[in-house]
C-alpha cells in the first residue's frame, strides 16, 4: 500500500518531500510506518475502597477541628463517595474518565492539606500567645521556652485562670497530636492514568530527500510540529500498477492524524549504492484515526468509519 506523509512545523509550514505521484506532489513518501497502543486496565475498585479508607481515618482526624479548609477538605471526601456511587451505579463505567476524576479529587485534597497545616501552624501560634499573655496578665513567672515540658502548679490559682489555662492547653495538646500529610494517601492516582494506556512513539521509514535536512533539524533542535497526517491507499484494482491515480475517495483505508508531536529520534543509515534509509520516532499527545471498509478481494473502498480521536494530555476519547 503507499503511504504519503504531509507534516507541518511548529508554524504550521509544510515539510515538503519528493513526491511526484499525482495528487500528492511534494508530500513525502513512506517506506513502512507502525506504532503501538497498549491498555492495561487497573483495579479501580480496589483504589476506591483504599481512598475511601485513607480519608475515612483523615475524617476522623478532622472532627475535632474547624477551619475553612477542614470543611472543604470534608466536602472533598463527601465528593469521593459521590464518585464511588456513580461509578458502580454504571457497572464500573468508564475507567479511565474517573481514574481522571480521582486525579481531580487528589489534587484538591492535597491542596487542602496545605492550607489546613497552614491554618493550624498559625492557630497554635495564636493560642500560645494568648498562653504567654495570660500567664503574664497573671504575674507568673514561668519560662515557657526552656521549660516546655514544664507543667504550671496551679493550686491556689483563681477558678477563672485555671479554666482558661487549662481550655488553651487542650486546644494546644490537639494541635500538636495532630499529624497532617498529603502523602496519606498512598495511592498515585496520576502514574495509575499513565498506566491506562501506552502509547509508544511512531516508527517510520524513508528514503532521504529534500525534506531531510529539515528533519534532521527539528529533531536535534528539539522543534515541536503542528501535525503529521499519514494516509495510507490501496489500488481500486488488485495488481494495479503504481502510476494508478489514488485518490481520497477511492483508494483512502486509513489516516493517522497525530498533534503535538515532536521526531524522539532519527537515524540514517545505507549500504553499497542505495539510497540511504531514513528512520524517525514522532512523539504524540493527541493521534485521530480515520478507518474505511475496503473489500479483500476486489480492492474496492466502502464505508468510512466515525473518526476516533484519543487526547492523552487531556484523557479524553472522542
Amino acid at each position: 500500500m503507499p503511504i504519503y506523509l504531509k507534516m507541518l512545523d511548529k508554524g504550521g509550514s509544510p515539510i515538503t518531500g519528493d513526491c511526484q505521484v499525482k495528487n500528492h506532489e511534494q508530500e513525502i513518501e513512506v517506506i513502512s510506518w507502525g506504532f503501538s497502543l497498549e491498555y492495561s486496565k487497573v483495579n479501580v475498585k480496589s483504589d476506591i475502597k483504599d481512598a475511601l479508607k485513607a480519608s475515612e481515618h483523615l475524617t476522623q482526624k478532622l472532627s475535632k477541628l474547624k477551619s475553612n479548609s477542614v470543611n472543604t477538605l470534608k466536602d472533598e471526601f463527601q465528593q469521593l463517595e459521590r464518585l464511588k456511587t456513580k461509578f458502580y451505579q454504571h457497572g464500573g463505567g468508564d475507567s479511565r474518565k474517573f481514574m481522571h476524576q480521582l486525579a481531580n479529587w487528589q489534587t484538591n485534597i492535597q491542596k487542602n492539606f496545605k492550607n489546613i497545616s497552614k491554618e493550624m501552624k498559625q492557630k497554635q501560634q495564636a493560642l500560645e500567645q494568648e498562653r504567654r499573655e495570660l500567664i503574664q496578665s497573671a504575674n507568673i513567672a514561668l519560662s515557657l521556652e526552656n521549660d516546655e515540658d514544664d507543667e504550671l502548679n496551679l493550686e491556689g490559682m483563681p477558678e477563672n485562670f485555671v479554666h482558661a489555662y487549662q481550655h488553651l492547653n487542650k486546644n494546644i495538646e490537639r494541635i500538636d497530636n495532630f499529624e497532617i500529610d498529603e502523602n496519606d494517601f498512598e495511592i498515585d492516582y496520576k502514574d495509575e492514568l499513565e498506566e491506562l494506556s501506552q502509547h509508544e512513539p511512531l516508527e517510520l521509514d524513508k528514503r532521504i530527500d529534500s525534506s531531510s535536512s529539515k528533519l534532521l533539524a527539528v529533531c536535534c533542535e528539539g522543534q515541536p510540529l503542528t501535525s503529521c497526517t499519514f494516509k495510507m491507499y490501496r489500488p481500486m484494482l488488485v495488481g494495479a500498477s503504481d502510476e494508478q491515480p489514488l485518490t481520497d475517495a477511492q483508494n483512502l483505508y486509513l489516516t493517522v492524524i497525530l498533534k503535538d508531536a515532536n521526531i524522539v529520534n532519527y537515524h540514517i543509515e545505507g549500504a553499497d549504492e542505495d539510497m540511504p534509509i531514513e528512520r524517525l520516532e514522532i512523539s504524540y499527545d493527541v493521534a485521530e484515526f480515520i478507518f474505511a471498509e475496503g473489500d479483500v478481494v476486489s480492492g474496492k473502498r466502502g464505508k468510512v468509519k466515525p473518526a476516533r480521536k484519543f487526547d492523552w494530555k487531556a484523557g479524553k476519547v472522542t
